[in-house]
């Protein structure tokens, strides 16, 4: 139930989904705040690599100024600070969900101009094509986001996401409480296929296209439905960096199913030990899907502890991949000893763009793979208690 929560709250904190760096071009932003002062700061925040990006301005010739390079058009996030507080306080108050004034956006190379009487969050766009897209249809969608933003301050305001999930125990007020949240998430999810399809459908030569295609498809997708829809999409669309990578992920996703040979990868465990996949060959392995920012994936940890102590002797073991980045790595060695978790544990630390992740075709988390002792798939996405009973089967004969 909880792993309904993540996906919602991603849609309303910093969306930095990381790169990795080819032929880079350079972008520059322009923000012309009228009721801003001498004083006031501009905060510009995107992910290379695993690691948070930042550039900030003052305003100088009436403008704020912001700049950088990047390879292809990314998530970014632009804060305006009237009160001199930081770009570190200004996230700290967005995370606990205290209003700030921000601009969830897209950069991409090339010029963009932002132009607003106040707030940042009312601006406006020129010469920006993705940007001009992107409203559009976040008009559209308005009225459920909206909704969205609603929610997700409860479940804040609840403890059921950020630091103190991971130990909030649920009362039964509580649990009726999240079960009425999460049916209406299901709802809200539902209202938002026709319309954002409908986009798509209209504008086969928009990014904005592509970027809700992913999203539409998940992290299972229907290939029967997406396939036709994806190769719909105009072919300068298609052949963008994210293009091809979403064609590559749909070829995956043939390849990653039940009863098909689980890709063998290396990776380097927390002592930057080199791990490979083949290696645990002759057991069954789960290989779990988590990060130490994931609230579900950190309450979910108790029960695999509890899975693994009870069937390690047996033949079985887990297998981790942190989506962790390099910001996080620390958070990621201390979630491992508090949740103690004894079995062998990887990352890059590149958060979205762990290979491994790519490689299996992972978009959200937690999320697991049941390997067999000749190194088969044989389940995916067990809950805890799924998994017990597929081991108890296994183990019983």
């Amino acid at each position: 139930m909880m792993n309904k929560i993540k996906s919602l709250v991603a849609v309303f904190l910093l969306p930095l989904i990381s790169i990795a760096q080819t032929n880079e071009e350079r972008f520059t932003v322009y923000v012309d705040i009228k009721a801003a002062d001498d004083k006031t700061s501009v905060y510009l925040l995107w992910q290379s690599e695993g690691k948070t990006m930042i550039d900030s301005a003052k305003r100088k010739n009436g403008l704020f100024v912001l700049s950088g390079q990047i390879d292809r058009p990314l998530d970014a996030t632009l804060l305006t600070d009237f009160e001199n507080l930081g770009s570190g306080q200004l996230m700290r108050k967005a995370k606990k969900g205290v209003g700030i004034d921000a601009l969830q956006f897209f950069i991409h190379p090339g010029s963009i101009k932002i132009k607003t009487d106040s707030l940042i969050s009312k601006a406006v766009f020129s010469g920006s094509v993705i940007n001009a897209d992107n409203v559009r249809l976040k008009s559209k969608l308005k009225p459920i986001i909206e909704e969205e933003m609603r929610i997700s301050n409860l479940l804040r305001a609840g403890g059921f996401v950020g630091k103190d999930a991971s130990g909030k125990r649920l009362s039964v007020q509580d649990s009726l409480e999240l079960s009425g949240w999460l049916k209406a998430i299901d709802s809200l999810a539902s209202a938002k296929l026709p319309i954002i399809k409908a986009f798509i459908d209209a504008n086969p030569d928009s990014y904005i296209s592509l970027k809700n295609m992913v999203v539409l498809a998940g992290a299972f997708p229907d290939l029967e439905i997406i396939e036709p829809m994806f190769y719909r999409l105009s072919p300068s669309v298609r052949n963008t960096f994210d293009g091809k990578a979403f064609h590559q992920f749909l070829l995956g996703k043939k390849n990653v199913t039940p009863c098909t040979v689980a890709p063998d990868f290396i990776q380097n465990d927390q002592w930057n030990k080199p791990v490979r996949l083949s290696e645990f060959k002759g057991r069954y392995v789960l290989l779990d899907f988590w990060a130490s920012w994931c609230a579900p994936c950190r309450r979910g940890n108790a029960d695999l502890v509890n899975i693994f102590n009870d069937f390690k002797d047996m033949g079985f073991t887990i297998l981790g991949v942190s989506l962790d980045n390099q910001n996080s790595k620390k958070d990621w060695i201390k979630a491992i000893k508090d949740d103690q978790l004894t079995w062998t544990q990887v990352s890059d630390l590149k958060h979205w763009d762990n290979s491994v992740s790519k490689l299996y075709g992972v978009h959200a988390i937690p999320e697991n793979f049941l390997i067999d002792p000749n190194g088969v798939i044989i389940a995916i996405g067990l809950t805890p208690t799924e998994l017990r009973k597929k081991l108890e089967e296994i183990f019983s004969k």
